[in-house]
């Protein structure tokens, strides 16, 4: 909320600090497992050394327009100063673009990503990683990377019209359905210790309401209709297409056909019910009776109908984001 708001260079560069300070915590809360002690290590080096690129452009930006942290104060000063065509911007340009780059994970900065969601618990590059990932959060992690990607495409032809509100629905369709994947692994992964893809083999004959979920969300995420997903790659691609980035486009088209793909295969096996293809893991599968659980299956329930039924109604979501923004 403070980023969203932000007009200088110290907001905008406290404020994902503290979110990150939230991410070292969460991915070191267990702190008895290997995995999540060196996903910590892993984000906390990488998160630093981003960090340390960022303000080393921000300090060129500071210093080429003469003393200015304001944004608009800095577009003045380098005009007054004459310093916006000078080799110190495009320095600060690069170390700001690599800096954030690091913090949204799109590749080729994308390498600490699977390895922090597997300890907490570019897009054609991340799509296409995640069919050969065994472990259901790495494949998450790997399809994140690949929805980074898409963002990137509402970021690049942003203006006030379409750009950044397609940009923003289409966030605020993904993080739904993202929290409400990330949900239905953590109730499978409490109640089985498992989180290999295979292991989910059978789900819908021990907990047809999990692996519904699950399912719903996982087609969201591939963007089929009529679920929100697919609106919201609706619009940020058609508004990609009038900005003439038609490349781009089409790169989004087929990494979506790539990662409905394994959605699909990962479907097939929540849906199995043949005997010699559901693993032990299934077959002694039991609803866990701890009260804790409560909290993740409502939370859930919200981000599953958060990715199914928002779809319909994308008129009034659109404009509530462009009225917001401008």
């Amino acid at each position: 909320m403070f980023l969203c708001g932000a007009n200088d260079l110290i907001t905008i560069f406290v404020a994902p600090e503290c979110f990150s300070l939230c991410s070292y915590l969460l991915s070191g809360y267990t702190k008895k497992d290997v995995r999540s002690n060196e996903a910590t290590m892993k984000y906390l080096l990488m998160g630093g050394a981003s960090s340390s690129i960022l303000v080393h452009g921000f300090s060129w930006l500071y210093g080429s327009s003469g003393g200015e942290i304001e944004l608009q104060e800095i577009v003045n000063g380098l005009i007054n100063t004459q310093m916006y065509n000078s080799p110190g911007i495009s320095i600060a340009l690069i170390f700001i673009t690599v800096g954030i780059g690091f913090k949204l994970s799109p590749a080729p900065s994308h390498q600490w990503t699977p390895d922090v969601y597997e300890g907490v618990q570019f897009h054609d590059i991340g799509e296409s990683i995640a069919i050969t990932q065994t472990s259901m959060k790495r494949m998450l992690a790997y399809s994140s990377i690949g929805q980074i990607g898409y963002v990137i495409i509402g970021i690049i032809f942003g203006d006030s019209n379409d750009g950044y509100a397609s940009m923003i629905t289409y966030m605020l369709f993904y993080i739904s359905k993202n929290l409400g994947t990330f949900a239905c692994i953590v109730l499978f992964g409490l109640r089985t210790g498992t989180e290999n893809i295979r292991d989910y083999a059978g789900l819908y004959t021990k907990d047809p309401f999990l692996a519904l979920s699950l399912a719903l969300c996982l087609l969201s995420l591939g963007g089929l209709p009529p679920l929100a997903g697919f609106f919201g790659k609706l619009y940020l691609f058609w508004c990609g297409w009038q900005a003439g980035l038609y490349l781009l486009v089409l790169i989004g088209l087929l990494t979506s056909v790539v990662s409905i793909y394994y959605y699909l295969k990962i479907i097939k096996l929540l849906m199995t019910g043949r005997n010699q293809e559901i693993t032990p893991h299934v077959r002694n599968y039991r609803r866990s009776p701890l009260r804790s659980n409560n909290s993740i299956e409502l939370s859930m329930i919200v981000c599953v109908i958060a990715s199914t039924i928002p779809g319909i109604s994308m008129n009034p979501i659109i404009a509530i984001a462009q009225d917001t923004l401008f």
